[in-house]
C-alpha cells in the first residue's frame, strides 16, 4: 500500500473546493493516509456520486492524524493521475464525506501517482451527490440566511426596503413570492439585502 504523510484535509458532504474551506471547519492534518491510483471513469464517478466499495480491508483504519493518535479514519486517497481527493467510508464501505486538496499537495500526489500502477475497484453506485453548481458555499450560507430572516418579517416598510434592492421597485409581492424567488437562482444582489438584514440584528443586540 502506498501512503501519503503529513497533509491537511476536511471532510464533508458533498465534496466542497478547497478555496470554500472556511476557518470554523474541522479542517485535520493527517498523518498517514492510504493512497490509491485508479482510472479516471472511476475517479470521476467518486467524486460525484455516493457509493460503496465492496471492501476497505485493505486500508480499514490506516489513516493517522498528527494531534489525535486513538483517533482513526477508514479513509483513502484516490488519484487517476491527473486529480487527487480524500474519501472517507463508514464501516460498511460506505463514503461519507469527501476532501479536496490543497494545491500544493495535490500536485505533489499527482506526481508521486506517475510510478503507482492502477487499481481496480469493485463498488456500487448508489445515486448522484445533490450539487448546487449555481451557488458557492458562501451564497448557499447566505440563501439559507435570507430564506429564515425574510420568513419572520413582519415590518411592512422593511419588507419593501427588500423589495425595492431587488427590483428597483417596490413589487406586489408576499414573503412566499420573494423566498421562491430567491430560492430559485442567485443574485449578486442578495449581498446588500444580507448586509441590511445582518445589521439590524447586530443592533438589537
Amino acid at each position: 500500500m502506498n501512503y501519503v504523510y503529513d497533509i491537511l484535509v476536511n471532510f464533508k458532504y458533498p465534496l466542497i473546493d478547497f478555496y470554500e474551506w472556511n476557518k470554523g471547519d474541522n479542517i485535520e492534518n493527517i498523518k498517514k493516509i492510504p493512497l490509491c491510483k485508479i482510472n479516471k471513469d472511476d475517479f470521476i464517478k467518486f467524486k460525484n456520486n455516493r457509493f460503496k466499495l465492496n471492501n476497505i480491508d485493505a486500508f480499514k483504519n490506516g489513516t493517522k492524524l498528527f494531534n489525535n493518535k486513538k483517533k482513526t479514519y477508514n479513509a483513502i486517497i484516490y488519484t487517476d493521475g491527473f486529480a487527487a481527493t480524500a474519501f472517507n467510508f463508514d464501516e460498511k464501505g460506505i463514503c461519507i464525506s469527501k476532501s479536496s486538496l490543497l494545491i500544493e499537495e495535490e500536485s505533489e500526489i499527482i506526481d508521486s501517482a506517475n510510478l503507482i500502477p492502477e487499481t481496480s475497484i469493485n463498488y456500487e453506485l448508489l445515486g448522484k451527490d445533490k450539487l448546487d453548481l449555481t451557488r458557492t458555499r458562501k451564497e448557499e450560507s447566505i440563501t439559507k440566511y435570507l430564506i429564515k430572516e425574510i420568513s419572520r418579517i413582519e415590518d411592512i416598510n422593511k419588507f419593501n426596503y427588500i423589495c425595492y434592492e431587488c427590483f428597483g421597485e417596490i413589487k406586489n409581492l408576499t414573503k412566499k413570492s420573494l423566498i421562491d424567488l430567491i430560492k430559485d437562482s442567485w443574485d449578486d444582489r442578495y449581498y446588500k439585502i444580507y448586509d441590511f438584514l445582518t445589521l439590524i440584528s447586530m443592533n438589537k443586540r
